[in-house]
């Protein structure tokens, strides 16, 4: 039971967010094909990087690959911003999108270990940095929706300027 104030629209969208938590749904439709959650595609497209990069540098080019290939249409950029308005401001909703976000940790971490060579149960690197990279993807997310543009470059400028950021906020002081 969704409670008092949440109809059939939302009970829809909390069902369908485990199939494109960092995904816009094609237009006309609420999710993508159940054979390519979103994790599994930027899992895929880490795992794609050239083995030089460094973790970091292959998440970074990973995330911008996959939001220009995946927001490229207008369409499917103006549900997806609907939807994540829509996600941030029902709880039900937002819950739910973390929980699915939270479930596919393991494949970002996976792909991150295996590039590395590391034990990801071991080493605690790859799991920092899966959550790093989720933590980033939302506060680009939120800079993305409370601005006045709508194009694929603005979401990955965005997400791209917290990656800058990484270093110097956890090195060294501020000032």
């Amino acid at each position: 039971m969704l409670g008092v104030g949440y109809g059939a629209q939302h009970h829809m969208l909390i069902r369908q967010i485990p199939a494109w938590t960092a995904s816009p749904p094609v237009p006309g439709r609420m999710s993508r094909p159940m054979n390519a959650p979103a994790s599994a595609t930027a899992a895929a497209a880490m795992a794609a990087r050239p083995a030089e990069e460094e973790p970091l540098t292959a998440a970074r080019h990973a995330l911008q690959t996959s939001i220009l290939d995946l927001h490229g249409s207008a369409g499917s950029l103006t549900a997806y911003l609907a939807a994540m308005r829509l996600i941030d401001s029902t709880p039900t909703l937002l819950a739910a999108y973390l929980r699915s976000v939270h479930d596919h940790d393991d494949e970002i971490i996976e792909v991150l270990a295996r590039r590395e060579g590391v034990d990801p149960v071991a080493d605690r690197r790859p799991r920092v940095l899966a959550a790093v990279i989720g933590a980033l993807v939302f506060l680009a997310n939120k800079d993305w929706q409370a601005s006045d543009t709508e194009s694929p470059e603005d979401l990955a400028a965005a997400f791209d300027a917290y990656v800058d950021a990484v270093i110097p906020a956890l090195a060294g002081h501020w000032t």
